[in-house]
Formats: structure tokens, sequence, C-alpha cells
């Protein structure tokens, strides 16, 4: 974490993580990267984004970070809640194949 005063006590604060579950900038394109990447193994597509993000905000797997201006987040998930996740929308016809 770096910090910087700027005057009449306010501060600029860069912080850095290396956890695998923060994520910079929540969006549908930055959430598909990390679906797609080798840390999950759920077959999913494009098109259940919109779905699959506000599912995953009311189950509490995604969860986003406090802070004046900043769009970052905390993803809670694996690769079996995930599973479940999709299987549950298509059960209950909220995404199709």
């Amino acid at each position: 974490m770096f910090r910087h005063k700027l005057g009449l006590d306010n501060w600029h604060y860069l912080c850095i993580s290396k956890s695998e579950r923060f994520v910079p900038v929540v969006s549908e394109p930055s959430i598909w990267q990390i679906l797609r990447s080798d840390r999950f193994t759920t077959p999913i597509l494009r098109s259940w984004m919109p779905w699959l993000i506000n599912k995953m905000r009311a189950e509490r797997y995604l969860e986003g970070c406090t802070g004046f201006g900043c769009n970052a987040g905390i993803l809670f998930t694996d690769s079996a809640r995930l599973d479940e996740l999709i299987q549950d929308g298509l059960r209950n016809r909220r995404i199709t194949i």
C-alpha cells in the first residue's frame, strides 16, 4: 500500500493485491476473462454474463469494494459453485444454450 497526503486532510492511496480473488474492475469483460481462465473449468457462454453477474452478486459470490471512484471487487467462488449457478440457471430457463 502506498499513500500520499494531498492536503486539506485528503489522502491518495494505491493498494496492490496479489490475491487471485481480487477483481480490479468489476465489468462484464473483466468477469468473463476471469471465468474463462484456467482457474475455472465451468463452460460458460458470453450471453450468460449479465444474468451470471447479477446471480453472483445476489449469492454474495461477487462483492464490490467500497471507496470513492472505485469499481473493484472480490470474487468468492470456485468451479463447483459456478457449476451450481449455471445448472440452476439452465433448469429455471434463466439462461439457454
